[in-house]
């Protein structure tokens, strides 16, 4: 379906001048994020920075401060996963000063946007070891959200509880996972904004119990991210992990070969 929306998009931007031209350069930079968001759950990181670059370049050129701080954070994950962790901070830190969310009163999509961009940036600096740098960007993300008045639209950016589940990647990351399960309690599941980031909180506490050494309690996570949203337990990331625990030492929990059996492996 995305390359039709793109095409859409793309198609609209040649129809139209003026500010709707900007506007429809913003939706199309849009799709090209959303394509971008797919690949990386894909493993089709190749793809993914393809999309992520055309976001940017179509952002840019619109002039939404949004789409660009959107699309550079797009391109700073496939940055990252590509092992160019400190180019992928130093874009991720450059967007989120130029929305100058640190000072005066910031609309809330601003705030949100800004939080977005840091805990990417705090991610990535606990993916290379940057233990430090990651710990102070996230509590400035923290920061952020404590900002936000308290109905604000959650939709796909960054809420207090939103920020929370970060921890738990970015502690598990560090090596962490006693400090990583402590945070994960501490997450309000129900304030998490979709379907989607309640099975992220699940998966990152998995990762957080096998790297403590509770394959049983990784597994019931697990299945809890199945209920909730079938769709990440396929991921090859996931996959990847369900099939690491298989073959672990020490007992191997029944429902983890069931599991593994429905996201193809043998």
């Amino acid at each position: 379906m995305l390359p039709k929306v793109a095409a859409m998009a793309q198609a609209t931007v040649a129809q139209v001048d003026g500010r709707e031209r900007d506007q429809a350069r913003a939706h199309l930079a849009d799709a090209y994020m959303l394509t971008s968001e797919l690949a990386v759950k894909l493993n089709q990181d190749g793809m993914a920075w393809v999309a992520a670059d055309r976001a940017l370049n179509t952002a840019t050129v619109s002039g939404d401060p949004f789409a660009i701080a959107g699309s550079s954070r797009a391109v700073a994950i496939a940055m990252r996963r590509q092992g160019r962790h400190d180019g992928a901070v130093d874009v991720l830190t450059r967007a989120a000063l130029g929305l100058e969310a640190d000072r005066g009163s910031p609309e809330p999509e601003t705030l949100q946007i800004y939080a977005a961009l840091l805990c990417t940036a705090a991610y990535a600096c606990a993916q290379s070891g940057r233990r430090a740098q990651s710990l102070g960007l996230i509590e400035e993300a923290e920061q952020a959200t404590a900002r936000l008045p308290e109905h604000t639209a959650r939709g796909r950016l960054p809420t207090p509880a939103n920020v929370a589940v970060y921890r738990i990647g970015i502690h598990t990351a560090l090596g962490e996972p006693g400090v990583a399960l402590d945070h994960a309690r501490k997450v309000d599941t129900g304030l998490l904004p979709t379907p989607e980031r309640h099975a992220r909180w699940c998966v990152d506490m998995a990762r957080a119990w096998e790297q403590f050494g509770r394959r049983d309690r990784a597994v019931t996570a697990l299945l809890a991210a199945e209920r909730t949203t079938p769709q990440e337990v396929r991921r090859p990331s996931v996959v990847a992990l369900i099939s690491g625990m298989r073959y672990g030492t020490g007992p191997v929990p029944p429902e983890l070969h069931a599991l593994a059996a429905r996201s193809g492996l043998t």
